[in-house]
């Protein structure tokens, strides 16, 4: 599995914006040798990166910064992403769109982020929806709550209020392991 770079860049822009240059680097001496080589030039958004340095940076990130609070970080790290999403079309969506549009483009939004993986809506009315996420060769809780940060930004974002997302998984008896996401919003 491999993750886009945005998701990465905006991991490396947050920290460093955040807590400056030199803790940057901190991070990046904590990465194994091929994933700190990876990202000499602090990344780029458009190339695609394993899976695993997604999971390895992102657990650096929550150690360092976040006092292992592992939910609360990978959300504000997903957040992160659909705040920088840099693409004007995505900001027209977010400025014009309702969050029952922004959830229908869910699955053309994870497919910019991640190279496997089948998304669904499941249900979708205004102030809640149920979007699912099948057919991925790793589940990871950093993967999926990131993804829950983005969903709940990106929702804010268009314009939801008090917006709520939970995850849970289930076993599909046709398609193994489903991510299932419920946002709620006024």
């Amino acid at each position: 599995m491999q993750v886009k770079g945005k998701a990465i860049v905006s991991t490396l822009d947050l920290v460093k914006r955040n807590w400056g240059e030199a803790n940057l680097e901190k991070v990046m001496a904590q990465l194994p040798e091929e994933y700190s080589n990876a990202l000499a030039f602090k990344g780029c958004s458009a190339l695609w990166y394993p899976f695993d340095l997604y999971i390895k940076l992102t657990e650096i990130v929550i150690n360092q910064f976040f006092e292992g609070e592992e939910v609360d970080a990978c959300r504000q790290l997903g957040a992160e992403t659909a705040k920088t999403d840099d693409k004007v079309a995505v900001k027209l969506f977010y400025k014009l769109g309702t969050p029952e549009m922004i959830i229908r483009l869910g699955t053309w939004a994870f497919r910019r982020y991640f190279d496997e993986g089948e998304v669904n809506i499941r249900y979708s009315k205004p102030g809640i929806n149920i979007f699912e996420i099948s057919k991925l060769s790793v589940l990871h809780p950093y993967h999926y709550e990131r993804v829950a940060g983005w969903m709940n930004m990106a929702i804010q974002l268009s314009g939801g209020k008090d917006v709520q997302t939970s995850v849970e998984i289930y076993e599909d008896d046709k398609v193994g392991k489903v991510l299932k996401f419920t946002n709620m919003w006024q």
